[in-house]
């Protein structure tokens, strides 16, 4: 409670204010709040559901008045809450219900009697699905996607903690649901039968008082000892006597419950960093990745080697409770390649192997963060081994690689290698001939803080993808999960024949869609110098004084790269294009997932663009192909039509402030 007074001795103005230090709000449930201020006496109190909660006689408020104010009252808000990136901050998210003033002090007698009275002697119940937050607010929204993975409202960060467990695959993210921003982090948690169709699902882990009260961040998950699903959490501390980021573990409440909606925090957290540096720059200690092999839990933690650049702890386990720390993981060379940052984040182990499972070999991903200016948080990789006994990773070349050429949009990466009920049928049981699925956060950057502000959310999941060793031991293979057939809508167009890009484009030139899958071979052929050809997709027919819309996927002589020059007519968003995929041949794979504003772009089967589009117009949704300087020919193609992830009859995205481009 704060109070703005004046001192009539004095004739200052001055405020003051009281909290309460026992109680925090709970979650999903009613809390019955009372403040009281009596300037006869200087009384102050603050009572929660009936019982006092904290009082004090202050002699220094006798005789003070309450200032009126031309400022509304506000409940449940700040008058001047903190502002970032243009967002107001300090806003609970909830239900408010009965409010009352009153123009008298009470007694925490009375204060008792007002909670009896409205609960008469029994505390209300509250159900989660009255106070689930509302997905349906964004219907029509003309960026917001409709089939990939993402929170029912406001503001997600990278998914991370996939698990496997009595037929449901559960993933979890970082969320805050009180506002488009960054604060106060915890778990929201979706649950799936496929890895498409999610179910939202109530907040699994948050900050909570003496384990990880400045939030929860990203971690790791693992079927434990007791044969149940563990979550190891970042536990983000304000103690000073040990580092500010620990590691703690959360358990199912009912494991009956298949969605496992309801977690308990164990009490203390069960690895704490020491203070002497031995295990990582103290305060960079954080994202666990945990799995089980052959008798042995282990664990990464992100950190970095002091004055050496990123890296992660490893340690291991045949209890889940007692760790002993084992090593760094690996050690990049952080002069020679200065792209690797200062700090790791989201590093993650996993075994890849070939399609035949002949080969295995490991592929260890990380998210470098940088001290100085100058680079784009990405997600590298490389593929090598990993030994058991010394727990090193052996890269195969020590040059880190991208994985993604979106330039940014696809980071916070995070994944498993699991068995599934038919494996564990057909009697698998080892760890590495498990299924490996990768998860990632699609930035929603580029469009700016702005965006997220009026939209009301930000960021979503990239589509799961299954991870595959190349047959030569060389390259990843990605490709999206085959769950994702599950999605496909109506055959838009289909080719089996070649035929030129003109040929094509008289085919396709009414096709209108902002959710699409489409397979494509493209053949080239040039005998220029400088040459691009490509397919643009959110593309606009209409050329007029202002400009025109379209995103192109383009093919030239320096190789694969996302144009989004003209990806849009709004002026705040970055339109910066992708990297190039410095592969030049004459014919190309190509599989294209448009989900409005998300576009994900895979050749080959082993190089991805994920990046972000947001045209002005409603008009810019149609397909069209292009070429310069060389011929361009289309071998095969499909053009699906996707359904929702949520609803399989999606609400048009609306254009109707702004209508459709004209000439």
């Amino acid at each position: 409670m704060q109070l703005n007074l004046h001192n009539p001795e004095t004739d200052e103005d001055f405020f003051v204010g009281f909290y309460d230090p026992i109680n925090a709000l709970e979650l999903y449930t009613w809390s019955f709040i009372s403040a009281t201020f009596d300037s006869k006496t200087g009384y102050v109190a603050l009572a929660f559901n009936g019982k006092i909660s904290y009082e004090t006689i202050n002699e220094d408020l006798i005789g003070c008045t309450l200032i009126r104010s031309d400022e509304p009252l506000l409940i449940g808000k700040y008058n001047n809450p903190m502002v970032e990136f243009g967002v107001s901050r300090q806003l609970p998210s909830g239900l408010l219900d009965e409010v009352c003033i009153y123009n008298k002090s009470l007694t925490p007698k009375q204060m008792q009697e007002e909670y009896l009275s409205y609960t008469n002697g029994k505390h209300p119940n509250l159900d989660f699905s009255q106070i689930a937050l509302d997905s349906s607010v964004y219907e029509g929204d003309r960026y917001r996607p409709q089939y990939h993975g993402l929170p029912p409202a406001v503001w997600m960060n990278e998914p991370h903690s996939p698990f496997y467990y009595k037929g449901m695959y559960h993933v979890f993210y970082q969320h805050n649901p009180s506002g488009p921003y960054w604060s106060q982090i915890r778990w929201g948690h979706i649950a799936s039968t496929d890895m498409i169709h999610w179910k939202y699902l109530k907040d699994a882990v948050v900050p909570t008082k003496g384990v990880c009260p400045e939030g929860v961040w990203t971690g790791g998950a693992c079927i434990g000892p007791d044969g149940q699903p563990w979550l190891a959490i970042t536990a983000g501390t304000n103690k000073s006597t040990w580092s500010g980021q620990n590691i703690a573990f959360a358990h199912p409440k009912d494991i009956s419950d298949p969605y496992l909606q309801d977690w308990v925090i164990e009490k203390k957290v069960s690895i704490t960093q020491p203070n002497d540096n031995s295990q990582g720059e103290r305060d960079q200690f954080r994202d666990p990745y945990i799995w089980y092999d052959d008798g042995t839990y282990y664990m990464l933690v992100s950190t970095s080697i002091p004055g050496a650049g990123g890296s992660a702890n490893v340690y291991t386990s045949t209890n889940m409770h007692d760790w002993t720390f084992r090593n760094y993981l690996y050690q990049c060379d952080y002069n020679l390649y200065p792209e690797q940052g200062a700090h790791w984040e989201c590093v993650i182990l996993l075994p890849i192997s070939t399609k035949d499972k002949t080969k295995t070999k490991y592929i260890l991903f990380d998210c470098p963060q940088y001290t100085v200016d100058g680079y784009v948080v990405d997600c590298y990789y490389w593929i090598g081994d990993f030994d058991k006994n010394s727990c090193k990773f052996i890269p195969d070349n020590d040059k880190p690689r991208l994985f993604d050429m979106g330039r940014g949009i696809y980071t916070g990466q995070n994944g498993y290698c699991f068995l599934t009920d038919e494996d564990k049928a057909s009697g698998k049981t080892n760890y590495e001939d498990g299924r490996t699925v990768i998860y990632a956060i699609a930035q929603g950057k580029d469009a700016g803080t702005n965006q997220n502000y009026y939209s009301g959310w930000a960021h979503n999941f990239a589509i799961p993808l299954e991870l595959f060793l190349s047959d030569d031991g060389n390259e990843v293979i990605r490709e999206p999960i085959k769950e994702i057939e599950s999605l496909y809508g109506e055959t838009l167009y289909e080719l089996n024949e070649t035929k030129s890009f003109n040929d094509v484009n008289n085919d396709i030139s009414n096709i209108r869609s902002d959710s699409f899958r489409i397979d494509m071979n493209i053949s080239i052929n040039s005998n220029n110098e400088k040459y691009q050809v490509g397919l643009d997709v959110r593309y606009n027919k209409v050329v007029s004084n202002i400009g025109t819309e379209k995103t192109s996927i383009t093919f030239s002589n320096d190789g694969v790269f996302i144009n989004r020059l003209q990806s849009t007519l709004h002026d705040y968003v970055n339109k910066q294009p992708s990297y190039t995929y410095q592969s030049v041949k004459n014919d190309y794979d190509v599989i294209i997932l448009m989900d409005r504003s998300m576009l994900e772009v895979y050749i080959d089967d082993v190089m991805s663009f994920t990046t972000r589009v947001y045209p002005k117009y409603g008009n810019s949704d149609y397909i069209h192909f292009f070429s310069e300087n060389a011929s361009l020919n289309i071998n095969s193609m499909k053009i699906i039509q996707m359904k929702g992830a949520y609803n399989d009859n999606i609400t048009p995205a609306y254009y109707g402030n702004v209508g459709d481009l004209e000439a």
